[in-house]
């Protein structure tokens, strides 16, 4: 498997709060990887598939969204 550089935008108040969040999501895939778990693509389309197909999380993370 190969890794891949992906851009996309982000909402932000500003830049540093996008770099911030950057950071983080860089942060949470190689803290994965490096215990021995790949955050792959394929992983993502299924998580965020499954997310969009079950209500109570469905509801759950749009009422996280909002606040």
């Amino acid at each position: 498997m190969d890794g891949f550089e992906i851009r996309f935008n982000i909402y932000a108040e500003n830049k540093e709060e996008a770099e911030k969040a950057q950071r983080t999501i860089i942060d949470f895939i190689n803290s994965h990887a490096n215990e021995g778990r790949a955050v792959s693509a394929n992983k993502i389309i299924d998580a965020l598939g499954k997310l969009n197909k079950n209500t109570f999380i469905k509801g759950s993370v749009s009422n996280f969204l909002k606040s």
